[in-house]
């Protein structure tokens, strides 16, 4: 059977209405009828179960009233079709069904098949699940919530159709017992709600099937969301020249470390190092000089305890990164008021000083903000899951508010500056783990130093796209770093363990 499905996901995203508004639009204009859209859809479905299941000898289709529902009754008479015991348990009657998904439910019948009117778990080898598809918001109907928690009990292996049923395919909301997927096969535009966030864990691995209108669709329907892949990011890695030296290379300043917290900016200022930056010195508490020195020497270290030393260090570099173990003491606000009092500095702000940035009103032209769901939603002054519940207008708020870059930090790390987000690609959830986040300040600030070498001289917009090309290349680099480390195993890496691989991804 011809694999109708690809792993290879597209580089623009879409918010779910995107794709409903138009997707009819394109297939009228093309001569394509929605109900061959339909079959389409099963058929690529089906593909996925023939290829990746051919274990499974009695499939159970979840069969919801809408178009779902309708590509679910095409997987179901594929499967009769192809001597695969198949049932469907549907949530509504037949005559609760319209249009094409009547059509698909009519097509089914026909061909032999049934629908049950109790779930029966038992005997299944997979599930696909048909419930809802794009236009679900909100939360889950009694109905739906008590189907979907049989499911995700009963560990058996789960397709969903489109976007697991739940899943708000816009913002990645979860609603309460959505459905655990393993695979899931979406269609025509890639959602962004699928790939960030915790909606990452629900929907398993991704798949994408155009159904033969993505290309126009891409044409016709713009979108500010980019899902760059791995080479369209390692393009723009930097090019040394074979004459380079270390002052071409940009001078980086960290600042950090209160007393005691010598290891967040320690890792952060070796990533630095890592990722390519000519000079690199560190600003940190005065008993802290030589730990972070010991063992790590190109590294210039500076105790520092006041405004008029930390000055002189500021003026020396082309970018400052500030807060890895900064800690919210008198000395940790005397760094933080002391670095903004030079505005012509591009800023990697992280830790602890977004949250002396949090009690603060400032517009940080030229900075990138780092934050994680709860720093976010220190800035935006509301909870972690209403920062949860939409990552994109999170993401856009904070920009907005302090007309910076933000990096919203978690799976599928959102990279927003202006209107343009893109979603990172790399990283898994071995990177939990402490002192992850300094790294990536780190390789942030190494990368942008060494393409910014006049932020005065250079233009305002050649500035913001340095900073959003070098900051989405970080934030990937950082991620794959993880993932070649983990080969030895997901718990216990370290982030220490990044720096080979960040040293080999950067070239």
């Amino acid at each position: 059977m011809a694999v109708l499905y690809t792993a290879n996901l597209p580089h623009i995203a879409y918010s779910a209405q995107q794709v409903q508004a138009n997707e009819s639009i394109i297939a009228k204009n093309m001569g394509i009828e929605m109900y061959q859209l339909m079959q389409k859809a099963g058929e690529s479905v089906f593909s996925l179960v023939w290829d990746r299941y051919s274990f499974a000898n009695n499939i159970l289709i979840l069969a919801g009233k809408g178009n779902n529902g309708g590509d679910g009754y095409v997987v179901a008479k594929l499967a009769i079709e192809n001597d695969i015991s198949v049932k469907v348990f549907s949530i509504c009657e037949a005559n609760e069904l319209k249009g094409d998904a009547f059509k698909a439910y009519q097509d089914f019948i026909d061909a032999g098949g049934q629908v049950d009117e109790k779930l029966d778990l038992s005997d299944c080898d997979l599930v696909v699940d048909a419930l809802l598809g794009t236009g679900f918001s909100g939360e889950l109907s009694d109905v739906i919530k008590n189907v979907s928690m049989q499911v995700n009990q009963a560990g058996k292996p789960v397709i969903s159709i489109d976007v697991p049923s739940g899943v708000n395919a816009t913002t990645g909301a979860i609603s309460k017992n959505a459905i655990n997927a393993d695979r899931t096969v979406t269609f025509i535009g890639l959602k962004q709600g699928l790939l960030t966030g915790k909606a990452k864990d629900y929907v398993g691995e991704l798949y994408f099937a155009g159904l033969g209108i993505e290309e126009q669709f891409a044409k016709a329907v713009q979108s500010s969301i980019s899902y760059l892949s791995k080479e369209t990011i390692l393009n723009k890695k930097i090019s040394r020249k074979q004459s380079a030296y270390k002052n071409q290379q940009g001078h980086v300043l960290l600042i950090g470390g209160d007393k005691g917290m010598a290891g967040a900016i320690r890792l952060a200022g070796e990533a630095c190092l890592r990722s390519g930056a000519g000079l690199v010195s560190i600003a940190t508490h005065i008993d802290n000089v030589s730990s972070v020195l010991q063992g790590r020497y190109e590294l210039m270290v500076h105790g520092v305890q006041d405004e008029a030393h930390l000055n002189v260090l500021i003026k020396k570099a082309s970018v400052i990164v500030i807060g890895p173990g900064m800690g919210q003491s008198s000395w940790s606000e005397m760094l933080f008021d002391t670095a903004f009092c030079h505005q012509d500095k591009v800023k990697v702000i992280d830790a602890d000083a977004l949250n002396f940035l949090a009690k603060k009103e400032l517009q940080l032209k030229n900075c990138i903000l780092t934050p994680h769901a709860g720093e976010a939603a220190r800035l935006l002054q509301c909870t972690n899951l209403e920062i949860e519940s939409n990552r994109f207008t999170a993401a856009n708020n904070i920009v907005k508010k302090y007309q910076a870059t933000t990096v919203l930090k978690g799976p599928g790390s959102l990279i927003c500056q202006d209107e343009r987000i893109n979603i990172n690609r790399s990283g898994s959830s071995s990177m939990a783990s402490a002192g992850m986040g300094d790294v990536l300040s780190g390789i942030i600030g190494g990368l942008i130093a060494q393409k910014i070498k006049n932020i005065n001289v250079q233009s305002a917009e050649q500035n913001k796209q340095i900073i959003f090309d070098m900051t989405c290349l970080s934030v990937f680099i950082h991620g794959k770093a993880a993932q070649y480390a983990e080969k030895d195993g997901i718990n216990g890496l370290l982030a220490s363990d990044l720096f080979p691989y960040i040293r080999h991804l950067v070239g």
